[in-house]
This record gives C-alpha cells, structure tokens and sequence, in this order.
C-alpha cells in the first residue's frame, strides 16, 4: 500500500512537470485549479475574519484549515502551506512563470482576498474584526481577561476584555473591575458606540480611531460627545 501512495505521487508530480500549457485543455485544467485555489483562500479568509470575533486571537495553522473544506485541485501540485497573518504563494514555478500567473495575482475571483508582493492577505468585512486584529496583533496573539484585584498593573499597559467590554490600555483596577484606561466599550455596541476615551492621552489621528465605524457615538472622560465621520472624529455640540 505504501509503494502505490508513493508511486501515485510521483505520478501526480511527473504529470505536473510535463504539463504543456500550449495545448487547450491542460491551459483549461489549470484554470480552474487557479479558481478553485482563489476559492479556497477566500473560505480561509472569512474563517479567520470569524474566528477573531468568537475567540479573541489568531487561529494556528491547522485550526484555520480546519475551519474550511478540503482543496482539491486537477493538474496542480502546490507548495506547503505556510500562515502567519497572510498565505504564502503555494503555485509552481512553472505557473509562476507564464501568463496564467495573472489569473491568480487580480481580483477577479477575490472578495476577501488580495495578492502583493508574493503572499495573500485577507480583508476584513467587519469593522470590528479589523480592529480586535489591531489589539491582538499589539498583544501577541490573544486578547486575555483582564487581571483582577487592586490597584496599578505590576505588567505593561493591557488590552484586554471585562464583562463582554473591550478596554484598551488598561493600566489600573479596583476591585478587579477595569478603572485607569485609554478606551473602552462594550463589544456589541462597537459598531454604534458609545465609545469612550481619554482625551488627555489619546490624539484623534492615533491608529486606535481609525477602525472605529463610521457614525460611531464617543464620549471622553470629561462627557464631550464625538462621532467618527469619514473625515475623522468631530465634535458633537
């Protein structure tokens, strides 16, 4: 049984060697290998936009292959899969080489998807999802429970989440409940506010505004009301 997978295999990689891409129908086979590729990487991008959301951290490898259907191609044989917030460029290089790469490299078949510079970067659908990306990314991997009891963090500034909120820079507690920090908000209500901030060490131009929705309520600690238009935060009189 061994000696037939490892003669099949063989076979499978002789045949993508000698594929002649002048004829039709090999042109054809690849084709739709490219599509299916493109298919697969989208279904990888919304598992991974998803799984931020219910998890708060980044999928390994193997838990965001899980999360979608097995690929299945016709006449190509891709290189492994490698992860690490993008997907590497899997195709051979004698796709690489001809103009069928072009299929690959456009948007055409790409919604949640975008080629540059060698690898696959996702896009994010949901404001929210881009920025729990942002805060993961910032802490490592994860975004934990916040710490418990009193007084400052013996730790760096934390983001963190507290009874279904989000706090960015958490820096103190009371009574384990969140209390010195530079933004918070409760996760169902991202996408409307209100979110609040401290204005004495926050500037409307940091990054942390900028995937706050548009039309976003705010409120810095001294009540001053905000929304975030698509030409930055403005003053709510």
């Amino acid at each position: 049984m061994r000696s037939l997978i490892i003669l099949s295999f063989f076979l499978v990689n002789i045949f993508c060697a000698e594929l002649d891409l002048t004829k039709f129908e090999n042109k054809q086979m690849v084709i739709e290998d490219l599509k299916t590729l493109i298919l697969y990487e989208e279904k990888l991008a919304v598992a991974y936009e998803k799984f931020l959301l219910d998890n708060f951290k980044k999928p390994s490898k193997s838990e965001l292959e899980g999360l979608a259907d097995s690929l299945t191609l016709k006449s190509l044989t891709l290189k492994e899969l490698s992860f690490d917030d993008k997907l590497n460029n899997r195709l051979p290089e004698s796709i690489i080489k001809s103009d069928l790469f072009d299929i690959y490299k456009k948007n055409t078949y790409r919604n949640n998807t975008y080629y540059y510079d060698g690898n696959i970067y996702f896009i994010f659908e949901n404001d929210l999802a881009s920025h729990l990306f942002s805060l993961i990314k910032y802490n490592g991997g994860e975004i934990k429970n916040c710490p418990t009891g009193n007084g400052k963090l013996t730790t760096a500034k934390q983001n963190c989440k507290y009874n279904n909120h989000i706090y960015i820079n958490l820096t103190e507690t009371i009574d384990s409940v969140p209390s010195e920090y530079n933004m918070g908000y409760f996760i169902e209500n991202f996408k409307t506010g209100p979110i609040v901030f401290d204005s004495t060490k926050l500037l409307f131009t940091d990054n942390i505004f900028q995937n706050i929705p548009i039309g976003a309520i705010l409120y810095d600690f001294d009540e001053n009301k905000y929304i975030k238009t698509k030409y930055g935060i403005k003053v709510l009189k």
